[in-house]
């Protein structure tokens, strides 16, 4: 049997069909499979795993502030549990870390892991081009 084609599964016991089995039914081979190899490509069951350290400082930010263990990059922020106060939480720790004031507007202009973070390496980057060179 092959996962997605990703290589052969000799870690799971197998039918005589090849099909894999457990002893705890085949409802935890369904779900566990499925599982096994998006994590393997890094891809969650509920969308893309964080990349770099802004998604994954705010991927942390957003799970700690909204009490929800695991949110894919593309979860709507007010559609899994968040409100204007859990924003205005979430747009001074951005400040307060980066050093970059993102405006509520923006904030709802794009309330996903992924639009935020792209907005605040974008006002980072702004920034940086913002800031006066040295001159010789």
């Amino acid at each position: 049997m092959k996962l997605n084609g990703l290589g052969r599964n000799d870690g799971f016991p197998q039918s005589r069909g090849g099909q894999p089995v457990s002893m705890l039914g085949s409802n935890l081979v369904a779900v566990a499979v499925p599982l096994i190899a998006a994590f393997t490509i890094g891809v969650t069951a509920f969308g893309r795993m964080p990349r770099g350290p802004v998604q994954i400082w705010m991927t942390e930010l957003w799970q700690e502030i909204l009490g929800i263990e695991t949110i894919g990059m593309e979860d709507d922020f007010f559609e899994i549990g968040g409100y204007s106060q859990t924003a205005t939480r979430i747009v001074a720790e951005i400040s307060r870390e980066f050093g970059v004031r993102v405006k509520a507007w923006d904030f709802y202009l794009n309330p996903t892991i992924a639009g935020v973070t792209t907005h605040v390496t974008a006002l980072l980057g702004a920034e940086e081009k913002d800031e006066p060179g040295e001159r010789t």
